[in-house]
């Protein structure tokens, strides 16, 4: 099967959330941008199963446990799979699909756990990889697998499905569909455009050179 790429126009990431909660009312699951960390505990935690070797992230199951699609969700910078939490439970609740979302190996480098610091697109393309596997192993009923990257994790969800990945035991690849909202696709040029930023003295800018660079080997 072919690769089918689709590319969305620069929309909001974030949509009204009142849908969501699969494990939490909508009053819990509202998703206010400066403070994702607050639904941290309402879905479960990739690193609690024993496959993932402490790999963090979060994910969520179909009451069926006959999820038809799996979507593996790719965070932006700054951000960590707590981000995505409702849109997990979301997705699981009302698509009939498992969900998950990685934290990225390495993410919170500065050492405040707090501030999400790092660009680790590669560390999270290959942690998303591995998880897309694990569910398609455990849930033999999926049938389409979607990578969804927002911000920087269209940089990394680009490279997951760039990878080459194959379905367990096929030659079919990993991933059918790719969503890619404002991604951050040209690094360079996102790097270009964080230095121009930082040069106004904005701390958040100049983090994102400073981890770039990191990344790219300095």
């Amino acid at each position: 099967m072919k690769k089918r790429l689709i590319l969305l126009p620069l929309i909001a990431v974030l949509v009204p959330a009142a849908s969501f909660g699969a494990r939490a009312s909508t009053a819990q699951c509202q998703v206010p941008y400066d403070n994702h960390d607050a639904y941290a505990n309402l879905a479960p935690k990739t690193q609690d199963i024993p496959a993932f070797h402490g790999l963090q992230g979060h994910y969520a199951v179909p009451k069926t446990h006959q999820p038809t699609t799996l979507v593996v969700m790719f965070h932006g910078y700054g951000n960590t799979s707590n981000s995505w939490v409702c849109h997990l439970l979301d997705a699981a609740q009302n698509h009939n699909a498992v969900a998950v979302a990685m934290d990225y190996s390495g993410t919170g480098w500065t050492g405040p756990a707090a501030d999400h610091r790092g660009w680790f697109v590669r560390e999270g393309a290959e942690d998303s990889i591995f998880a897309a596997k694990y569910f398609l192993q455990k849930f033999p009923s999926i049938r389409n697998v979607e990578a969804f990257g927002i911000s920087m994790g269209g940089n990394a969800s680009g490279l997951a499905v760039a990878a080459g990945a194959k379905r367990p035991g096929t030659n079919r690849p990993l991933f059918d569909y790719w969503v890619n909202v404002e991604g951050a696709t040209s690094m360079v040029e996102t790097y270009l455009e964080a230095q121009a930023v930082g040069a106004t003295g904005s701390p958040f800018a100049k983090n994102a050179v400073a981890d770039m660079e990191k990344e790219c080997g300095g």
